[in-house]
């Protein structure tokens, strides 16, 4: 759905899991980088992981957070320029309990990060906006757990796919209500 300035107003944010079978291009190839590490199919390690073996064009739409004391917060370690540019605001030395606290948007963060380090699993969904004109895609995002040198999964690294141009998804996301 394309919005002109004029058409935007209050958004409403929801999402939905997503099957990992349904990831294209750069984000399955980061899904298949992510197996690679671990055929055993256990967690793979930070020190493992390597940003630059990903699909180049992936990058500035990365950020990627550590938990804090188990998980109650998370700190963000990468935050890409996509991201930064879209969001409106640099995360990066920054935890997420400060992301636009008054939209909601940091309990919805917290919630997707807390599901991926508990389940060790890679997870992807769908996120909405949705308002009066009706509900599109705005991204697909694909979350990978890593673990430290202990075993311990306590990093997590998310690729995000904007389904809008760069424009349409910065005007978008500065009128969400979550």
């Amino acid at each position: 759905m394309d919005l002109d300035k004029d058409q935007i107003e209050s958004y409403t944010y929801s999402q939905e899991d997503r099957s990992l079978d349904l990831l294209e291009g750069g984000m399955a190839e980061a899904l298949g980088y992510w197996q690679s590490l671990s055929p055993d199919g256990s967690v793979p390690t930070w020190d493992a992981f390597d940003l630059t073996k990903l699909p180049l064009d992936l990058i500035p739409r990365i950020h990627i957070f550590d938990a804090i004391d188990g998980g109650k917060d998370f700190r963000c370690r990468f935050w890409g320029t996509a991201i930064a540019e879209i969001m409106g605001m640099e995360m990066a030395g920054k935890v997420v309990s400060t992301m636009h606290p008054s939209k909601g948007l940091a309990t919805t963060v917290q919630r997707e990060m807390e599901t991926v380090i508990s389940s060790q699993k890679p997870r992807s969904t769908s996120s909405y906006l949705m308002n009066k004109h009706g509900r599109f895609l705005f991204q697909v995002l694909l979350r990978l757990p890593l673990a430290d040198k202990s075993g311990d999964v306590v990093h997590c690294v998310t690729i995000t796919d904007f389904q809008t141009d760069k424009e349409q998804s910065k005007m978008h996301i500065d009128n969400v209500d979550c």
